[in-house]
Parts: structure tokens; sequence; C-alpha cells
């Protein structure tokens, strides 16, 4: 139906029938959600059936899991933050990492600058990740849990944040030691440790269950399909996973993942992963957990601990520590104002106007003030400022 029929069929222009063509919208959201999450007539039956056999072998393996809620005062969520500005010469970064339970926040900062080469991002997150490794080693000496917004095994992109490095520092491998040795304190003090990616998909599980059953091409047929919501189809009536249920735990394919077994080599830890729905309408979260950690205990935190937050169901603990973990604009423009004052001081106008010239997209104008520092002061301390 085009638009002109439906808006005369609903007479909306003349403002009347307003349940009607909230009827319609509502019924065709719904047969598109069953095109989406069912049976999707755009796969081929050979391929669906295939989807079908995977999915149903993760179906006769999940768990139901019984929510715990730890105690708050000794789980610890950990986020990280990064901002950046680019000049003719260089890059200021500023970094933060922060650990938050309900009676401690632990947090540190990083900024500096680094040569303007190519993809300053990867090396300014290889950073970001290096502390919150570091805060959450910390936290791991004080807490019983701790949670990583994000997963334990840093992404492979971090590999190349050395390589146009002029001093060649060796992040990766930097990376890979702090991971090493905050396992290795949660192991000591029995602490369970963590991954949570919020915004996932199932193709690791997906591409694990092929690998077992010898179904390739099964995950092909989840490009058609929008694979984040594999997890949430319904195999005779019955969703592949309800709230509260939890996929087996599983080891990623080699094959698919080389930097997993790159890092289990690196730190002598083997690595593990699942999925456990939190909330109805949301895609499950991942969670990855060295070998030393019961998925069944970490599931029931993960499920204990989630609140609705943006749509999804996030562990309080990583939404408080979001809050203390972001950089904002202003913390970068304080940051600059700061060092261009310095150079200044020195008489360096020379390196203000060539090192230090910001880019033409930096230079726009943009409506700031210093309403935006006080209000963040305001958010992160309380009280007025007097």
């Amino acid at each position: 139906m085009d638009l002109e029929r439906f808006l005369e069929r609903c007479d909306v222009r003349r403002g009347r029938d307003y349940s009607r063509m909230l009827d319609d919208i509502s019924r065709r959201r719904s047969e598109l959600a069953e095109e989406v999450i069912g049976v999707n007539k755009r796969i081929s039956p050979e391929r669906n059936s295939r989807l079908r056999r995977v999915l149903e072998y993760v179906r006769e393996r999940k768990r139901r899991v019984k929510p715990r809620t730890p105690d708050l005062s000794s789980t610890f969520g950990v986020d990280g933050g990064e901002g950046m500005r680019e000049y003719q010469g260089v890059v200021l970064y500023v970094t933060r990492a922060a650990a938050w339970s309900e009676d401690d926040v632990l947090s540190s900062w990083d900024f500096g600058t680094l040569s303007r080469t190519r993809a300053p991002q990867v090396r300014v997150a290889a950073r970001r990740v290096k502390l919150e490794s570091d805060v959450a080693t910390r936290a791991a000496e004080r807490g019983e849990v701790v949670m990583l917004d994000g997963p334990i095994v840093p992404h492979h992109d971090l590999k190349g944040a050395n390589e146009d490095s002029p001093n060649r520092k060796d992040y990766w491998g930097q990376l890979l030691r702090a991971r090493r040795r905050l396992l290795e304190v949660c192991e000591e003090e029995g602490v369970v440790v963590m991954g949570v990616i919020e915004d996932c998909k199932a193709r690791h599980l997906l591409r694990s269950v092929e690998a077992e059953l010898g179904e390739e091409g099964s995950l092909d047929s989840l490009k058609a399909l929008n694979d984040p919501v594999a997890l949430s189809r319904r195999l005779g009536g019955e969703p592949v996973l309800r709230v509260g249920e939890r996929t087996h735990a599983f080891r990623l394919p080699s094959s698919e993942y080389p930097v997993v077994r790159e890092f289990e080599r690196a730190t002598g830890y083997e690595m593990h992963t699942f999925y456990v729905r939190t909330t109805e309408y949301s895609p499950p979260v991942r969670v990855e957990i060295p070998e030393f950690v019961d998925p069944d205990e970490a599931a029931s935190v993960v499920l204990g601990t989630s609140v609705e937050y943006g749509g999804y169901g996030i562990p309080l603990p990583l939404v408080m520590a979001d809050e203390f973990a972001k950089v904002t604009r202003s913390l970068i423009d304080w940051l600059e104002e700061g060092i261009l004052e310095e150079l200044a001081s020195r008489g360096e106008l020379d390196v203000i106007f060539t090192v230090f010239r910001r880019l033409r997209r930096e230079s726009r104008p943009r409506a700031v003030s210093s309403e935006e520092v006080r209000r963040e002061i305001l958010h992160r301390h309380g009280g007025e400022a007097g």
C-alpha cells in the first residue's frame, strides 16, 4: 500500500479515525517482526534448514539462570572513555578509566600528545584499554566481582597500534601483560571476573556451533536474517533463548578467532564465552570469562544486577562506571587551553601556530560556554557552585 492510499484510508488529513491508522501501523510492524524473527522467506530452504539445526543445538543446551544480586559494595563495574583532537603536527588525547562500586569509585586518567600519523585512534584506544586493565586490577584487589564493559580479549585491531609509531611502543604487548596481571590477581583472590558486551551479535556462538556440527554456510543465512535477533527466533513456538536463560559456555574456533588463541598463549588462561538474555525486547548480552570462573555464577550476577538502560538490560555497575569514565569535549578544551597558555608563556608562538594549529574540521564554530563545564562538575560531584 503506497502512502497516498494509506492516508486516504486513515483519513488523517481531516483529523479523523486515528485508531484505524494506529491499527494499520501496528499490524504492519507485527508482520515485519514476524518476517524478521520468524522463518525469513528470503533465506533458501537449504540454508534455513541448516540454520534451524544450529539454533536447535543451542536451544537443547541452554540453561536456566537463577538471578543473584551480589553485595554491590564489593561488585565493581569497569569502563573507559577516550577523546582526541588532531592538530597540524600532533594529536592531543585523553583517556579515562573508572571502577564503580556502591561504596567506592576507583579512577585514573591520562593525557598527552602523539605524533600525527596514520590512524591515531587505534593508539588512543590501546592506551584506554591498558588504563582500564590497570584500574580493574586495583578493583580486583578490593572486591569480589569485576565486570569489564567490553571483552576481556582485546580487539584484534589494537594489534596495529604501534605499526606507524616513531618510538615503536609495544602497545599490544602492554595490553596482553596488563590483562594477564588482571587475571592472575582475580584467580589468586577468588574474584569473579568477566567481560560484558551489550550491543553484540550472535556470530560468535553460531560460528562455534557451525564448526562443531559441520554446518558450514549457516552463518551466511544470517546476513538476510539480521543476526542480532537470531537467539530471539522461535522454533516450534518457543524462543531459542528466553529471558533468564543462558547458552552453553563455549570456546571460539581457532580458525575464525586466531587473536583469542594468541591471547590464551600470552596469558596462560583459556577463555570461554556464553550469551545470557536479560530483557525480552533486546538481544542477549555476550559474556567472556576465564576458565577459573563458573559460567553459572557469572550469568547469575549479570542477570541479578541488570537494569533497563537505553532499551538494553545492562548490569548496574557498568551503567554507573560509564558515567564516571566519559571524556567530554569540554575537558579536551580545558586541556588545550592550558597547553597553549603554557606555550605562550614560554614564547613558543611558532609551536602554537604550526604544530598546534587546528585542522580545518576542528576549527568550525561550536556553541560552547563555561556553563557546559559547570554542568559537568555539578553532575559528577553534586552540590552548587559557590
